[in-house]
């Protein structure tokens, strides 16, 4: 679990590699208590296939609990289970 205040931001960096057709997304099962940007690292583009970060920025809007679940995936893949998956508690006090 990770606390955050209102206004406060958290940044959690996860692998990736577009180039295999994955990418990271995100549900939260309450969406008005927190607010999720994301960016990515710059690599060398000469560097073709490697792997890079992924970085989500996770800022408190109001107080409460609040689960979130990223999921690596081929997007265009229904019903298929995730490679991967991180799940976490957000408390916004």
């Amino acid at each position: 679990m990770i606390s955050l205040k209102v206004g406060e931001v958290s940044s959690l960096e996860l692998n990736s590699n577009p180039s295999t057709g994955y990418s990271w997304t995100y549900t939260i099962s309450k969406p008005k208590i927190i607010s999720i940007s994301e960016f990515f690292e710059e690599v060398d583009p000469k560097m073709i296939g490697v792997n890079h970060k992924v970085i989500f920025e996770i800022k408190g809007l109001k107080k409460g609990i609040v689960e979130v679940a990223f999921n690596y995936h081929k997007v265009w893949e229904k019903d298929i289970v995730p490679a991967l998956t991180k799940t976490m508690t957000v408390k916004i006090v």
